[in-house]
């Protein structure tokens, strides 16, 4: 019996210690996204502003954002690279 207890808590410590690193990752993965601004940052005290849910789903938003720019930037380079290569051969 003393045992199991010792077991529950040190489940709720484990627990308690990861629930409070997902959470400080979420805000930091939150404070890189463009429009965010942290909440409480003069008293110490960061809170998300958006749900747990909305820095995930603007995160992805974002990172795919940022892929569409890097493949038509790629596309673009090899546009200039075609038309100076067809500057030669004509």
């Amino acid at each position: 019996m003393f045992l199991c207890m010792i077991s529950a808590f040190r489940y709720r410590q484990w627990e308690k210690v990861r629930r409070a690193k997902f959470n400080s990752l979420l805000l930091d993965l939150a404070t890189v996204l463009p429009g965010y601004e942290v909440e409480g940052k003069e008293r110490g005290n960061t809170t998300l502003k958006w749900s747990k849910a909305e820095v995930v789903e603007k995160a992805t938003a974002y990172i795919r954002a940022l892929e569409e720019v890097k493949v038509a930037g790629e596309v673009a380079r090899r546009v200039r690279a075609t038309r100076k290569q067809n500057k030669y051969i004509v």
